[in-house]
């Protein structure tokens, strides 16, 4: 067990640090190109899926009950196919999370490694992440973020 004096606790902004690293803003640069794609796409299949409704209701008195049906069913599907197209790449466990993920990935484990390397070559006890955990007092001096970036981008 550590005595009161064998322990020495340190905090971080992970927030600041990531913003201040260039490949978080190379990531997020070209996550945001390629959520402006999927952005796109969805526009494109609801203006297709908004001309077929408008024309359907142009012609819908001239159809006949079988063919009013079956446009109906194939709005209906493309209704279908537009949502579940969004949910697959906007969802929870969707393409745009798993995108983000894998560019971010290689930043969040370079920071990683420097504030394990710094916990273990200082001695701290722990650190933590102020941007996710409500420090509710920090005594000055124990704020790790400016040395995480400093140290973070020499390594760059």
């Amino acid at each position: 067990p550590l005595t009161a004096q064998e322990i020495k606790l340190g905090y971080i902004n992970a927030e600041r640090v990531l913003q201040a690293t260039t490949g978080y803003k190379d990531a997020e640069a070209q996550f945001e190109k390629q959520r402006e794609a999927w952005n796109q796409e969805i526009d494109n299949r609801s203006r297709e899926l908004k001309a077929m409704e408008e024309d359907f209701k142009a012609q819908e008195l001239m159809l006949s009950d079988e063919k009013k049906r079956a446009r109906l069913q194939e709005l209906q599907t493309r209704q279908i196919e537009l949502e579940q197209y969004y949910q697959q790449i906007f969802g929870p466990s969707g393409e745009a999370v798993r995108k983000q993920e894998e560019l971010l990935a290689p930043t969040y484990e370079q920071v990683n490694a420097i504030i394990r390397t710094m916990g273990e070559q200082e001695k701290y006890t722990m650190i933590f992440d102020s941007s996710s955990l409500g420090i509710a007092y920090a005594a000055d001096g124990v704020d790790l973020t400016d040395l995480v970036i400093e140290r973070l981008n020499a390594s760059e």
